[in-house]
């Protein structure tokens, strides 16, 4: 009796973390084919790995985090009195990866319009740390991009 409760209870947790792992997408079923009944089980997404933002200019939500990153910047700007820098202007955000950490993690490419008499255009990656259980927002970093 103690054998067969224990095989139940094992059996119980594999299905629940089989379970567990297709729902979050660590494994998948790739379907073969119908007439033979083969498939596979394959890996799925890499956990904490970066995923694409599709169609990124619409995304209000990312739009909205990247006019936070220029305002954060603006402020961190003020705040340690470096006059000679232009304070910045934001106009889109441009491409944007999205890594599930302790909350989410947003890389950013923003476009921004230097507020000078030139109003130059410059391109900056931002990361930006969401915590929505929190309410918080964080501004990891924000670097002139290398490449436009």
């Amino acid at each position: 009796m103690a054998l067969n409760s224990f095989l139940l209870l094992n059996l119980l947790l594999l299905s629940l973390t089989l379970s567990t792992a297709f729902q979050i997408g660590l494994i998948r079923l790739v379907r073969g084919d119908a007439d033979s009944g083969t498939g596979t089980i394959s890996p799925g997404r890499k956990v904490g790995g970066r995923s694409e933002v599709k169609n990124v200019e619409s995304n209000k939500d990312v739009q909205e985090l990247g006019r936070f990153a220029v305002q954060e910047y603006n402020r961190k700007l003020e705040e340690n009195h470096k006059a000679s820098e232009p304070l910045l202007s934001f106009s889109q955000v441009v491409e944007a990866q999205r890594q599930v950490v302790s909350g989410l993690k947003y890389y950013m490419r923003i476009v921004v319009h230097e507020n000078t008499e030139s109003h130059g255009k410059r391109v900056f990656d931002a990361v930006v740390v969401v915590k929505p259980w929190l309410g918080s927002r964080l501004l990891v970093s924000f670097v002139p991009t290398e490449r436009p």
